[in-house]
């Protein structure tokens, strides 16, 4: 049997049962096995109260995290060749009979009339309840006393069969009831619901009056519409984060490609992909960025040759990077020509007339040529300007 009961309620769901199994064990050594299923999402009605008319509508559909238990109890109702097929309990208005095995159903009618009478004692008295077992021969009604004598299966056992599938039954139920409280919304749709937010007011921190992550909340709640465009930005994101995920180091991303990739998610995870499309928008800014760097400078070829002294026109100079060595701090510059060529200076001085982008050319030693990231680059030392 599988019944499927909320992933929140998971916890509590397998300490019951594991304390069932523990005490239908007693009359059984093989009892009951149970196993869990990984978490999935599933759309279920969520219904509301009109107090007014006392009556309960649907009110829209809702998506959780949900588990399936798969419940295999035949050792509580099996003994040998013996199985308790069915529980009848004699009531003044008629009888309440529990198939246990969906095998059976059929026989349903037929015992919907017997008497409290027991085939094994063969006495006919006032009996609450009473059994149907099968064998490979023959059908027989036991009265619940009589029951381990004449199959070996002891009531108790029967009672704990109950027990779990009532429980089970009931958590099934309840999946409405804690829903709502444990919503898990589509990662697509809460990406395009900051874009367009963010669109609209810009970022907005979470500790801000009318924060980003506040107003992306509403929108779901009141199921506001998504534009097209903004469905359409929102998988051009998550795409390009999926894509790249090996050049992602930043933590921040790490964590929003983890949170993605699960498709559906908790509401505690809503505040970082209300800034996700920030954080993505920069990533694709700076590479777009570098690749017209490089496709500037693809132009760029040697200049002379190693250990020649040479002079060179300066159209642009910057401090690109500085590390700290044996030697101490190195700084590098590069130095970009009038004919697009490039020029890397690596220095132990901080030299603040190329800082300062004042010179018109410049002299140095070329020190080698080099391939850097498809880019000609002719690294130069003791430079100098004119």
């Amino acid at each position: 049997m599988i019944f499927t009961i909320l992933e929140a309620r998971k916890e509590e769901v397998v300490k019951k049962l594991s304390s069932l199994q523990k005490k239908a064990e007693k009359y059984n050594n093989s009892a009951f096995t149970f196993s869990v299923s990984e978490a999935y999402v599933k759309s279920i009605p969520y219904y509301k109260i009109d107090y007014i008319n006392h009556v309960q509508y649907k009110d829209k559909n809702i998506n959780v995290f949900v588990c399936d238990i798969e419940i295999t109890e035949n050792a509580l109702v099996k003994y040998g060749n013996y199985e308790v097929i069915a529980k009848i309990e004699h009531a003044e208005t008629g009888n309440i009979v529990t198939i246990f095995n969906e095998e059976n159903n059929g026989l349903f009618n037929s015992f919907l009339h017997k008497k409290p009478y027991c085939e094994h004692c063969k006495t006919k008295h006032v009996r609450k309840n009473t059994f149907i077992v099968k064998n490979e021969s023959e059908v027989k009604q036991i009265g619940s006393a009589c029951l381990k004598d004449y199959c070996g299966i002891d009531v108790q056992s029967i009672l704990y069969r109950n027990e779990i599938i009532s429980f089970c039954e009931e958590e099934e139920k309840a999946i409405s009831s804690y829903g709502i409280n444990n919503l898990v919304y589509s990662v697509s749709e809460i990406v395009a619901r900051a874009i367009e937010e963010i669109k609209k007011h810009g970022y907005r921190k979470s500790d801000s009056e009318n924060s980003t992550k506040t107003e992306v909340y509403k929108a779901v709640r009141n199921e506001a519409e998504i534009s097209e465009e903004s469905k359409a930005k929102a998988e051009k994101y998550i795409n390009y984060i999926l894509k790249n995920e090996n050049d992602i180091n930043d933590s921040f991303m790490l964590n929003c490609l983890s949170i993605i990739k699960q498709k559906y998610i908790k509401a505690s995870y809503i505040g970082y992909l209300c800034y996700f499309p920030v954080s993505v928008s920069k990533m694709i800014q700076k590479e777009t960025e570098k690749a017209q760097e490089r496709n500037e400078k693809s132009a760029s070829n040697y200049i002379g040759s190693v250990n020649e002294k040479i002079t060179f026109s300066v159209k642009s100079a910057c401090l690109k990077t500085s590390f700290t060595g044996y030697y101490g701090i190195t700084f590098v510059y590069e130095i970009i020509d009038n004919n697009e060529n490039v020029l890397v200076w690596y220095t132990s001085k901080s030299n603040n007339e190329v800082k300062a982008e004042t010179i018109k050319s410049m002299k140095a030693t070329v020190k080698e040529h080099k391939l850097y990231n498809g880019i000609k680059q002719t690294v130069i030392k003791n430079a100098k300007a004119i």
